[in-house]
């Protein structure tokens, strides 16, 4: 799912927003598969937003520190929910990048093969602990944190599933699995 996705999401569900709150609100969300998400690339996300006629922005003046608002637009609300439908709907299983560096790994001497793999595997071991913790931090309860508790799992989930593709791969490669 897109930073643009998640725009129109929080637009979709919270009304008006200026851009330094959607960031916060993006880094509040504690989505564990996103990393790296800036100021920058949230008003560049909402700049095409608005040429793409899925948010409105408004100006405030002097009151409220010249910030600029943001809004959803109807044709918005149909697109988020066009793309949330796609996202849910559209399994990607056999179009995942990751299999198709699988697959060209094999271009590589098998240790240079292996080495990546390693270093794979403890990226991945890190975005484990990380979706554990926020796994745990949101058992609290409540609507918002089962649902963030959930994705937290299905993130652990996949990256364990990640770590032994990436550990049984390095494996066959060594000659030893």
């Amino acid at each position: 799912m897109s930073l643009k996705t998640f725009i129109l999401a929080e637009l979709y569900k919270g009304g008006v927003a200026y851009g330094l709150e959607l960031v916060r609100r993006f880094h509040a969300a504690g989505i564990v598969s996103w990393e790296g998400v800036t100021h920058g690339s949230v008003y560049r996300a909402l700049a095409r937003l608005a040429e793409e006629g899925l948010v409105a922005r408004y100006g405030t003046g002097k009151r409220r520190r010249n910030r600029k608002f943001y809004a959803i637009t109807k044709r918005g609300r149909r697109a988020f929910e066009d793309a949330l439908s796609g996202e849910l709907a559209e399994p990607r299983t056999y179009r995942n990048p990751l299999n198709i560096a699988v697959h060209c790994l094999r271009a590589l001497p098998p240790p240079r093969a292996v080495a990546l793999l390693e270093l794979r595997r403890r990226r991945l071991a890190d975005h484990e602990g990380l979706a554990a913790e926020v796994a745990r931090e949101a058992g609290g309860g409540g609507r918002r944190s089962t649902y963030e508790r959930l994705a937290a799992e299905r993130i652990l989930l996949k990256a364990r599933a990640e770590i032994f593709f990436a550990a049984s791969l390095a494996e066959y490669l060594r000659g030893t699995g």
